[in-house]
């Protein structure tokens, strides 16, 4: 509900999630609601950028009644699907991208900033399409931001709170030796 309202006021929003707590599922049911209520028959690509990712992406787009095709190197494209999940590597060397869209959909996207990410974004950024990212990480090492890519970020609960839920499990952390950390610097970002 979150992501849908802001996309009236907004052509782009970031979604944090901690790892493991739905952020393909959350995804899936918004692809599930944009084209069967929203914008009816209007197309949406998914952008990945490991084969892992896909197979994830597809499984679960389906699950919620979704026809979606992918975009990968070693298997037939089939632009005609009305959700597309391209590995970005593959998106970055096909002659035809997905046209028509109405959403784009970036897993993983603190990788947005990269130029490859970027190329991609720029062949739709006239044509009225909305963008989500989602990650559990929405900063980048290098101290690079993300306000020219998304204008609103909506975080979900913390892992505790899922923990807390019954949603994830408890973290158990097992150590066969202590490290030595003494000779580690840290800098600040």
């Amino acid at each position: 509900e979150d992501i849908l309202s802001s996309f009236n006021k907004n052509d782009s929003v970031m979604l944090q999630m901690p790892t493991g707590t739905g952020k393909t599922t959350v995804f899936a049911e918004l692809i599930r609601i944009w084209i069967k209520e929203i914008n009816i028959g209007q197309r949406v690509l998914v952008i990945v950028h490991r084969k892992e990712l896909v197979d994830q992406a597809l499984a679960r787009i389906k699950q919620f009644g979704n026809l979606a095709a992918r975009i990968q190197s070693g298997y037939a494209t089939e632009l005609d699907k009305q959700v597309q999940v391209g590995m970005m590597q593959s998106l970055r060397n096909i002659k035809r991208l997905p046209k028509n869209l109405s959403l784009i959909i970036i897993d993983e996207a603190h990788h947005t900033p990269a130029k490859s990410y970027r190329d991609i974004l720029k062949n739709y950024t006239d044509k009225n399409v909305k963008l989500l990212g989602v990650t559990a990480t929405p900063c980048r090492t290098n101290g690079e931001g993300f306000k020219d890519l998304y204008q609103q970020l909506i975080t979900s609960d913390s892992i505790s709170t899922f923990i807390e839920k019954g949603y994830l499990a408890k973290i158990r952390h097992l150590a066969f030796a202590i490290p030595d950390l003494s000779k580690i610097k840290i800098n600040k970002m």
